[in-house]
């Protein structure tokens, strides 16, 4: 059965439902004469088997396609010449790199793609380095398909070549020694100039983070903001998260106690259905309580998985999952609330979230574990996709009279006040944004010019042990105001004076 369409020109990509490949859907390629390409799909169906995760898959399919379509676009029908075969890949590369739309605003290839960083370009070379590789296993494949034709025999051609002579396709994209005889390494550096030409990520104005969220009515879209503003998630994080994800509450300043896991192996903790408390993975959990055998073959709700398992057809179940880093060997971590009084006004709109929207329902409704779920008439009770939330981000963007931003702007905001407003060492804000690598911290980690005046201007008071003025101390960045409803009063930190555990409601 179909599920989903992504077409182009040269091809289409159809995803069909099958049961051989556990549950995921088969991205059927299709190619401008209407039949399936033999070779791609072969391709395709060894990943597969390979257990090659969704997002990589996609990343390899969009290679290949893209230099198939490049090859059909710049060389037609005709057979390709020795000279064009050698100089396949690296005009390809080039394309890729430079761009094709030309000072003119034309495109004779009619490609009308924009220049791409040099690191998205040697992710997508390494990618056709697989099909490279695939191609060496199974040389002279039988080609099914007469539109495949002409680049499949290009394509063999030129690895014949390049096995032949230790042709390097990219020696002119990349720096290398004419000198070296060792085997090109592809380490990018970018031009001076281009380093210029690249803006920073936008951060969400903090003039208008409170307004954002205090003008949004609706608390599930309330959660959402809160958690992606103040704890720094990425969008597609809130939707991995189940009921039991909301452990409680802190005892010191009564915020949420929100766990973050990994969405196949991180553990987690349930009742079972023979009355019993479990400790498993959240597989095992899936597969255990949410097999909903109840329901017909084909529901998307039947045979439940982690919603990164299932194939980008899936639209309405499909969530990447970039990865995070966990505190132990639980594969678990928890949301590092910005403020605390955020913290607690997520509790308080996740009380009355789920008292309007899954108290006097049916049992087991909505028959999975999911958080956070559709509230439209045709959608009621699945779970949340990611085109909701930009929908939603897009509406509460609107009200507040700002455009121009995505919902990662969120983010962003959030890396800039740990260094600009809270000035946590970095080393912490990669802790907080749980990151495994410090280098994807920097992209967040930035200073504000008016921040990095007022240290240096402290500092140098304190060099020369004279008084600070009053003046530079009221320099810098402005924390935010948080509106007084949003803390814990003194009543609320009483009753918490030990650690509450939310009951979840059966």
């Amino acid at each position: 059965m179909s599920c989903d369409r992504i077409k182009n020109a040269f091809h289409e990509v159809v995803y069909v439902r099958t049961s051989q490949y556990s549950g995921r859907l088969f991205p059927l390629v299709i190619l401008e004469n209407g039949q399936p390409g033999y070779v791609i799909n072969t391709y395709i169906h060894y990943l597969l088997m390979q257990g090659e995760q969704e997002s990589t898959l996609q990343q390899k399919i969009q290679a290949v396609c893209q230099l198939y379509e490049f090859c059909r676009r710049k060389y037609g029908d005709h057979e390709l010449t020795e000279k064009q075969i050698r100089a396949l890949i690296y005009d390809f590369g080039s394309a890729k790199l430079h761009g094709t739309i030309q000072s003119d605003g034309g495109d004779p290839l009619n490609l009308w793609w924009r220049p791409v960083l040099p690191r998205t370009l040697k992710n997508t070379l390494r990618h056709i380095e697989d099909f490279d590789s695939f191609q060496a296993t199974f040389f002279k494949a039988t080609r099914l398909n007469p539109a495949e034709v002409t680049f499949q025999s290009a394509f063999e051609r030129y690895i014949e070549f390049k096995a032949r002579s230790m042709y390097d396709p990219f020696i002119h994209l990349f720096p290398s020694r004419s000198s070296e005889q060792s085997v090109h390494a592809y380490q990018v550096r970018e031009h001076r100039r281009q380093s210029f030409r690249r803006r920073p990520e936008k951060v969400f104005p903090a003039d208008f983070i409170i307004d954002l969220i205090e003008h949004t009515e609706e608390p599930r879209d309330k959660m959402l903001l809160l958690l992606m503003a103040f704890g720094g998630l990425r969008r597609s994080e809130p939707l991995h998260l189940f009921h039991q994800d909301v452990v409680g509450r802190f005892r010191d300043t009564g915020s949420a106690w929100i766990v973050l896991a990994d969405p196949v192996c991180g553990t987690t903790t349930w009742e079972g259905k023979d009355g019993n408390p479990h400790v498993g993975s959240r597989s095992d959990f899936l597969r255990q309580e949410h097999a909903n055998l109840h329901l017909p073959v084909g529901h998307p709700l039947r045979n439940l998985q982690p919603r990164c398992l299932y194939g980008r057809g899936d639209r309405g179940l499909y969530v990447g999952f970039k990865g995070m880093t966990f505190s132990g060997h639980d594969k678990n971590n928890f949301v590092h609330w910005l403020h605390e009084a955020a913290g607690v006004m997520f509790w308080r709109v996740y009380e009355e979230y789920v008292e309007r929207h899954f108290y006097s329902k049916p049992m087991h409704w909505p028959y999975h574990p999911f958080l956070f779920i559709r509230l439209d008439a045709d959608g009621y009770g699945m779970p949340l996709t990611l085109p909701a939330i930009d929908k939603m981000f897009a509406r509460a963007t609107e009200r507040v009279g700002i455009n121009g931003y995505s919902s990662h702007s969120l983010r962003h905001f959030y890396g800039y006040y740990l260094a600009s407003v809270l000035r946590r060492p970095i080393e912490e804000a990669q802790a907080c944004l749980h990151h495994a690598s410090i280098q994807s911290t920097q992209v967040y980690y930035r200073t504000a010019p008016e921040t990095i005046r007022k240290e240096i201007l402290m500092a140098a008071y304190n060099v020369m042990k004279k008084p600070i003025p009053l003046s530079i101390n009221e320099e810098g960045i402005s924390p935010l105001t948080i509106p007084t409803s949003w803390n814990c009063s003194q009543h609320e930190l009483l009753l918490l004076s030990t650690l509450v555990i939310k009951k979840r409601q059966q």
